[in-house]
């Protein structure tokens, strides 16, 4: 039975944002998981726990943009004794949080950059998830940004792999590129296929 892909999308976006990845993988059964990015992900990630035990049959693999990414992650404890999750891919997730979002904090009462600061509880819990190695988790890390540090326009190339564990795969584009690549998508279907 081939394993259900269920997509989750980044902070300030929607499902669509994978809709390249849908039609390029259109052999595989999908869902999309919506939400509210103001939410912490550690919350979030349960919610999407719930959704994937409720709609998904069979193996189930998530797929996480961005914030999305770092969603996929917080909802590894709740499915692994409950679903046959067999794998978790990210595309530029922030791991290890965002300075500039606690820039953008100081400036915007949105509680999404508190969530995103690099000390904050949902990025540190993160680790811990990590480390249990519950999962097999690849992370695509995007490195063309125009910012001082590496980056990808968004994220810093070692926020992306500020975790131990995943194994991380190097793509020259930026953060809403990574979503539109073919040789991201091949490697894709690679890791599901595998």
């Amino acid at each position: 039975m081939n394993p259900t892909l269920v997509f989750v999308h980044g902070a300030f976006s929607s499902p669509t944002a994978f809709n390249y990845f849908r039609v390029s993988l259109h052999d595989y059964p999908q869902l999309s998981f919506t939400y509210n990015w103001d939410e912490p992900p550690s919350k979030t990630g349960k919610e999407l726990a719930t959704f994937v035990r409720t709609t998904a049959q069979g193996p189930v693999i998530l797929l996480g943009h961005s914030l999305g990414g770092n969603v996929a992650l917080h909802s590894i404890p709740h499915l692994i004794d409950t679903v046959q999750l067999n794998h978790v891919i990210t595309y530029s997730s922030p791991f290890g949080g965002s300075d500039h979002a606690f820039l953008l904090g100081m400036l915007s009462k949105a509680p999404i950059f508190s969530h995103l600061r690099p000390s904050s509880p949902e990025i540190k819990s993160l680790s811990k998830i990590a480390r249990l190695a519950l999962v097999n988790v690849t992370s695509f890390v995007t490195t063309r940004g125009p910012l001082s540090a590496m980056n990808d326009g968004v994220v810093t190339v070692a926020s992306q792999k500020a975790l131990q564990g995943p194994n991380y795969i190097e793509v020259v584009t930026n953060h809403m590129e990574v979503l539109l690549s073919d040789l991201v998508v091949a490697s894709t279907r690679q890791i599901i296929q595998s």
